[in-house]
């Protein structure tokens, strides 16, 4: 990752700035309360100590 992150030059594939942001903000139900998050369709409500944050 910090060969990624080095290479400040390029534009990052979306992989790569997944691996950078953690992940990312839940889109499903499913990763929503793997998350500890409530789902409102098509939202996820995160508390601020979940581990997806």
């Amino acid at each position: 990752m910090l060969k990624t992150i080095s290479n400040l030059g390029k534009t990052l594939s979306k992989t790569e700035q997944k691996t950078i942001e953690g992940g990312g903000w839940p889109t499903n139900q499913k990763d929503c309360v793997l998350c500890g998050g409530n789902w409102f369709a098509p939202f996820c409500e995160l508390p601020s100590n979940s581990v997806c944050l």
